[in-house]
């Protein structure tokens, strides 16, 4: 029997994330035979860290010992970075010596520089997990920070071993940015776990109205207030038609302090951030994602995995590949407030014949980013990468 490739994760933790879903449907459906995966976890208190199977963290014994909640004392962030971050991946290290490190989340693949830098990971392959639009990530924060930024950018992809993004344009963007060889970058996108969601979808929900939906961190990025406006728009509200958002974040005072200006306090539902958002789904009459930029735009997947018809912006980068440039679902162009309108119009008074057909289309499509198909791409990589193949 060949021997198993060891695997590191490094995961600040499990909050409510594309990047700690996908590394929670790798550790449920992953082949134990072939690979050995480990998490190395910061906080132990993410909304999905009740959902982790047993045994998949290395360093139980941190459990409360640290938070990544921003300190607003940047000399106790830096305590925080020096006497607890650091050596508790080093020691992850030192006692799982894995084959492959793997950083999850664009704060992870900053840090591992440290680690190739003074040689502690010289006999492992260090792999990037690129997640998000990293340039406009990068923008978001400011001139100076962004720029800081960029410049770790660049920094740990030129000295990864491999990368590996979730869709072709982010591939594109990384290759042309930083003169990387196109054999160090694989194309992988987040696994969806059709099964679970199928059956999660069945939960009753508590609306007695018709609602669209939006699901998402409350943050500059997705864009919320693009989606209250061509709510406000549309036709939705004169048909009862409520909007419901879930999720938490830094916008929230600003998106109410929008509601009440548009007038539709009674019509918009913020929900918070829920365990179960396919219910929602199942139920809803359209899925919208506003987004300014995306990292792949996993929640369109598990929309139309909940049989529900959507509407994206065509934002860099994800959405236009897993729509198939509009094949399976709506594309409007980012922050047109108009068209996005008047797609709601028309899918909430499209027949039903048609809306059928729409919602098999996309029922289809997420069949492509099942768990199965995107756990054994990953157990390729590693094996490949490792050598264990």
């Amino acid at each position: 029997m060949s021997k198993k490739a060891r695997i590191l994760f490094f995961l600040p933790s499990f909050s409510g994330g594309g990047a700690e879903r996908t590394v929670l449907n790798i550790l449920k459906n992953y082949d134990r035979e072939l690979v050995d995966i480990k998490v190395c976890l910061l906080d132990f208190n993410g909304n999905y860290s009740a959902l982790v199977p047993d045994n998949s963290i290395l360093n139980h014994q941190d459990k409360g010992r640290f938070s990544v909640a921003k300190a607003s004392n940047p000399l106790y962030s830096l305590y925080k970075f020096v006497g607890f971050i650091l050596p508790t991946q080093y020691r992850a290290i030192r006692s799982f010596q894995p084959d492959i490190i793997m950083t999850i989340t664009e704060s992870m693949n900053y840090m591992s520089i440290i680690w190739k830098v003074l040689g502690v990971t010289r006999d492992m392959i260090w792999v990037i997990r690129s997640g998000n639009n990293i340039l406009a990530e990068a923008r978001s924060k400011g001139f100076l920070f962004g720029h800081i930024l960029k410049n770790l950018l660049k920094i740990a992809y030129s000295k990864a071993d491999h990368i590996i993004t979730l869709t072709n344009g982010a591939k594109s963007q990384i290759l042309s940015r930083y003169s990387i060889k196109e054999s160090k970058v694989s194309v992988i996108a987040n696994p969806v776990d059709l099964e679970e969601i199928t059956s999660l979808s069945k939960a009753s929900i508590k609306y007695p109205f018709r609602y669209l939906l939006g699901v998402g961190r409350l943050a500059p990025q997705k864009n919320f207030k693009l989606l209250l406006e061509a709510y406000h728009q549309s036709i939705a509200p004169s048909k009862g038609i409520h909007l419901v958002i879930l999720g938490v974040g830094s916008e929230w005072q600003k998106l109410m302090q929008r509601v009440n200006e548009l007038g539709i306090e009674a019509l918009v539902h913020f929900e918070g951030f829920q365990e179960n958002p396919y219910s929602y789904m199942k139920n809803a009459e359209v899925f919208i994602l506003s987004s300014s930029w995306e990292g792949f735009g996993h929640v369109l997947v598990e929309a139309m995995a909940c049989q529900c018809p959507v509407i994206s912006t065509n934002c860099d980068f994800g959405p236009n590949e897993i729509l198939d440039k509009g094949n399976f679902g709506k594309l409007v162009a980012v922050n047109d407030m108009n068209l996005m309108s008047e797609e709601i119009n028309t899918v909430i008074t499209l027949e039903e014949k048609k809306r059928n057909e729409l919602i098999q289309k996309g029922k289809d499509r997420a069949h492509d980013f099942s768990t199965e198909k995107i756990v054994r791409a990953y157990e390729h990589l590693f094996s490949t990468l490792s050598g264990t193949k």
